[in-house]
């Protein structure tokens, strides 16, 4: 095997039981036109042939490190990649996705020639087979170089999606600020990218989609649950607690008025989507209590009349202020299930 160039990023992958999708990722990985780049697998406790498939490629390719651990979820997994890895830089891959052979390089010469802590690319949505569904953007100004207030801002407006995998970080913020992803929480993008943007002194943007998200019916973020709308209010609490605590607050109160609008309605609505089939009492009960004050808090006024926010999205504060959401997600499901059934008679 040939000798291990000196190691500038380290592409940090979690894998559990992705059989069917780990081969098309680790060939993404390892076809990046930029030498010096880890790959650390980090097995999150796979009991299918995920790892049969990963040790076959690590046994030819000595740039991939491979962590074997009990399963611990999403986070844990990062987490471990990012006590061992050796870059510079931190980049993060889901196993289920792949990325452009140039990604990685284009990042990284963003990074060091315009002196960045982070730096974003833009995505491509697609299906298992591979076809396009259409690009998420930043919306940015590509050519601008963002400090700390500005990037936290855009953050807080909804023009910067959380995910960590489209992402180059400088692994000093990991290690200066002591960052980590919350374990046993899903969304866990959320409040953790919001912690290093607030740290990182200097972010730029591609204006290039790199990263292929596959969008599969199988995926954990996909799945309504009590927890899943649980974990995003108790994410969105942490942030404001983090605004508090740094005496910033009163500097983004109306974008982070919009922000926790987009994601509590979608904490209302992953749980209500598993009501609309439980049918719980003592669950809904539990989520009535945990969101009611939330809302309460979203300021009318601020969003009612918030430049930020279009009129879908006012729409989705009367749903939730006037508690019609469960209704709508109702009917919605089941014309989605009738829609189903129509399709199977056919």
């Amino acid at each position: 095997m040939d000798k291990m160039p000196e190691i500038v990023v380290s592409l940090i992958m979690p894998v559990y039981n992705v059989e069917n999708y780990i081969e098309k990722c680790l060939c993404s990985a390892l076809s990046q036109t930029m030498t010096g780049v880890e790959i650390i697998v980090v097995n999150d406790g796979s009991t299918d042939e995920s790892m049969k498939v990963v040790n076959s490629f690590a046994k030819k390719n000595s740039n991939i490190i491979i962590i074997n651990k009990e399963n611990g979820g999403l986070s844990s997994a990062r987490n471990s990649g990012l006590e061992i890895a050796r870059g510079k830089y931190i980049a993060f891959i889901d196993s289920d996705d792949y990325i452009d052979k140039t990604m990685i390089e284009k990042m990284y010469t963003s990074a060091r020639d315009r002196e960045l802590d982070i730096v974003a690319c833009n995505l491509t949505m697609v299906d298992e087979q591979g076809k396009s569904l259409g690009d998420e953007k930043n919306i940015v100004d590509y050519n601008h170089i963002y400090n700390k207030d500005e990037v936290t801002r855009e953050y807080l407006t909804n023009n910067i999606p959380a995910y960590a995998w489209n992402k180059l970080y400088s692994k000093r913020l990991f290690e200066e600020y002591k960052i980590t992803y919350p374990v046993g929480k899903l969304y866990e993008d959320i409040g953790t990218t919001f912690e290093l943007f607030s740290k990182a002194d200097k972010v730029g943007f591609i204006d290039e989609s790199l990263y292929l998200y596959v969008q599969r019916d199988g995926a954990i973020t996909k799945v309504p649950s009590f927890k899943a709308g649980r974990d995003i209010i108790s994410i969105i609490d942490g942030i404001k607690r983090s605004l508090d605590t740094s005496k910033t607050y009163y500097k983004y109160e109306e974008v982070f008025q919009s922000f926790s609008l987009k994601y509590l309605f979608l904490a209302n609505v992953l749980f209500y989507k598993r009501y609309s089939k439980t049918k719980d009492f003592e669950e809904l009960n539990r989520f009535k209590e945990l969101a009611s004050d939330r809302i309460a808090a979203i300021n009318s006024k601020a969003i009612l009349s918030s430049e930020y926010l279009n009129i879908g999205d006012k729409l989705k504060y009367i749903l939730l202020k006037t508690g019609f959401i469960y209704l709508v997600v109702s009917i919605r499901e089941t014309l989605i299930k009738a829609k189903s059934k129509i399709c199977m008679e056919d």
